[in-house]
């Protein structure tokens, strides 16, 4: 009912010529780290999202419900009612933690500590020091779910569907 009243009210002050809020834009992954947690079968994985505000106004970020996979498996889900604020006519980064198992990051990444590992001391041994790693992995990380935002007394839930490649 309240929802109801305040798209009415904007409604209504379009017809006065003010702007009606848009929806903030999710354009993407900006950040991803994997972290050790003080438990050892555990680790943390951080996660950026790129915001952008395109309103002349203040934007809360209220929650967000998000599944994160790492080579298409999923490796663990983030949903949290968090205040952000993204400022005015601006990006942002909305940043997340997800705390998974161990096993679940390492049959997403498909035994990349053992071919880092494999690849650093091939390099020491053939006289290669400081040079790149002859396993360099590549891990796709992508991030499905939703972003809930409040303005000016309207609510809107932005779907989030992003993949980004990474090189390890």
């Amino acid at each position: 009912m309240l929802s109801a009243i305040a798209t009415a009210f904007w409604n209504l002050l379009g017809l006065l010529g003010f702007p009606k809020p848009q929806s903030p834009e999710v354009r993407g992954i900006t950040r991803f780290r994997v972290n050790r947690d003080n438990e050892e079968s555990k680790m943390q994985l951080e996660i950026g999202l790129d915001v952008f505000n395109p309103n002349p106004y203040k934007i809360r970020v209220l929650e967000h419900d998000l599944d994160v996979f790492v080579n298409g498996k999923v490796v663990g889900k983030t949903a949290e009612r968090r205040r952000s604020v993204l400022q005015e006519k601006d990006n942002s980064q909305l940043t997340f933690g997800v705390r998974t198992d161990l096993t679940k990051v390492l049959g997403g990444i498909g035994g990349l500590v053992g071919g880092l590992v494999g690849g650093l001391v091939g390099n020491l041994v053939g006289g290669q020091a400081g040079g790149k790693t002859s396993a360099a992995k590549k891990v796709d990380v992508r991030v499905k779910g939703y972003v809930k935002a409040r303005a000016k007394g309207i609510t809107k839930k932005v779907s989030v569907d992003f993949a980004k490649s990474y090189k390890l």
